[in-house]
């Protein structure tokens, strides 16, 4: 026999850009490329022992704030030397990189 009980989910139905504001819901394909970062912190930590930080970035804004140093690796690219690194900034300014194919 198999017994049930009824539960309450959250989801997110909407992401605002701490950086910029940009909003997406769900339907929109900027929404699944958000980055979320929730991270608590440790001993001797710069933003304080035990504290939470957490940030929501569209992907512009993410890019613009970690893109020198961001490393990205192609799908199945069997050749990836890991100390390669891509200038995302660069990229997106000259409008290389697009999500439609």
């Amino acid at each position: 026999m198999k017994n049930f009980e009824d539960k309450v989910v959250k989801v997110i139905s909407k992401l605002t850009c701490d950086g910029c504001g940009e909003q997406a819901t769900q339907d929109d394909y900027e929404f699944h490329e958000f980055i979320s970062i929730d991270h608590k912190c440790g001993y001797g930590s710069i933003h304080g022992d035990g504290n939470q930080i957490s940030i929501d970035l569209c992907q512009k804004c993410f890019a613009d704030m970690c893109g020198d140093s961001l490393t990205v690796i192609e799908p199945n690219d069997e050749k990836h030397d890991s100390g390669s690194r891509i200038d995302v900034k660069d990229i997106l300014s000259a409008n290389k990189i697009s999500n439609q194919e």
